[in-house]
């Protein structure tokens, strides 16, 4: 079907479950407006709740006739790592001379009718805005400077507590600066190119930071760009892949690292990744490439479950544990709608870890912007973003 013709029509979805009392089920639909890319969930244990709808132009509560934010084109979302935090970075008017600073304030919200914080700072424009991460557990941002040279950081309430600097100001084309916290919000990873004086080079380096940028450990990676990184719940394991710088023979390709608590290298696997996730004991790493994924026992270095879903004719957008014998994964048909990607007739797998798939929901007919799953803490709900719609799965009892 073309999915040009689709937008405006309820399309009809088909959900069943492989076996019963393991399977998972729909059992509640948030109707939205169309084009439905992000949602805010509020943090809970045992429900996934929506609080926000984000469009590409507004953003407002789920509630029906709820007023929406219309956004401007010079404005720049942040989302949080587990959806439960929206940063709206509102740019200030260009100064006429360039070396002057440009104004930025950064709102933080939870709900869509006031923010919850913000922060006014002003940057040099250098054709590129900075980028701030927010921690779902602490409410605290960080921002990163375009050239990854520089964090500051902030607490719950907007104030600025401390600068990080990590090299010369050297603008570069590599791939953006990027950082992740681990669920307490305690420990943060952060991904930079940090400038070789002596060797006139960008060297990619990864950082374990506390939240107000005191450095746990640093490691100076051997890949030639980043594709994937994560960190565990607890902050004592992170995991990075990509490919790897000026291989020799018999050196692989790719390679995917795990790192333990005081930044030393756990296991290293000759693998490639585009999303990696660890599971809640930190003893097993899930890695997925578009159209497969892998299940490595770490105490073994063995992988225990390898499968491509759908035969390789679907893109896997998403994987989530949910639990430390079961995930999830999302398929669907890659497309481009108005030149934007979506995932078309997306599906959502539950595999336990044994490899057995006890659950499968279909979506015929629709389509998502994000391929993206929210779970809550105990993995007994998923929430699963469709064009028109938000639902929310339930394990069956």
């Amino acid at each position: 079907m073309n999915v040009l013709k689709r937008p405006g029509i309820l399309c009809i979805f088909l959900i069943f479950s492989i076996l019963r009392g393991q399977g998972f089920s729909v059992v509640h639909v948030y109707p939205s407006g169309q084009g439905l890319l992000n949602v805010l969930v509020e943090p809970d244990s045992s429900r996934v709740v929506p609080i926000i709808f984000i469009y590409s132009e507004s953003f407002s509560g789920i509630q029906l006739g709820a007023p929406s934010i219309k956004l401007t084109d010079s404005q720049v979302l942040f989302i949080s790592q587990k959806n439960r935090l929206l940063g709206v970075l509102t740019p200030g008017k260009l100064p006429a001379n360039p070396t002057e600073p440009q104004k930025l304030e950064l709102g933080v919200y939870t709900q869509a009718d006031h923010p919850l914080s913000k922060i006014e700072d002003k940057v040099i424009n250098t054709g590129k805005l900075p980028l701030f991460l927010i921690s779902d557990a602490k409410h605290a941002p960080i921002q990163i400077s375009p050239n990854g040279d520089r964090l500051k950081f902030y607490d719950n309430h907007g104030r600025f507590l401390r600068e990080k600097r990590f090299s010369q100001n050297v603008p570069h084309n590599y791939e953006p600066p990027t950082g992740l916290f681990n669920d307490e919000g305690n420990r943060f990873i952060f991904y930079t190119r940090k400038f070789d004086m002596e060797n006139d080079q960008m060297l990619p380096v990864l950082y374990m930071l506390s939240l107000i940028g005191e450095e746990i450990w640093k490691y100076q990676l051997i890949l030639n760009r980043l594709d994937a990184i994560t960190i565990s719940r607890t902050g004592n394991h992170v995991a990075v892949s990509g490919q790897t710088l000026n291989p020799a023979k018999p050196q692989a390709l790719y390679q995917t690292i795990v790192f333990d608590s005081g930044g030393a290298i756990r296991s290293s696997f000759p693998y490639r990744a585009t999303q990696i996730a660890f599971n809640p004991t930190e003893n097993s790493l899930l890695i997925r490439e578009e159209q497969s994924f892998k299940l490595i026992d770490l105490d073994t270095a063995g992988i225990t479950l390898l499968q491509q879903p759908d035969s390789g004719r679907k893109i896997i957008s998403d994987i989530v544990f949910l639990n430390d014998t079961t995930f999830a994964v999302v398929l669907g048909t890659e497309k481009y709608l108005d030149g934007q990607r979506i995932y078309d007739n997306p599906e959502i797998d539950i595999y336990l870890t044994s490899g057995d798939r006890i659950s499968h929901s279909r979506f015929d007919q629709d389509y998502s912007y994000s391929g993206k799953l929210l779970s809550s803490l105990s993995g007994e709900q998923l929430g699963f973003i469709l064009q028109n719609r938000f639902v929310v799965l339930q394990r069956e009892q």
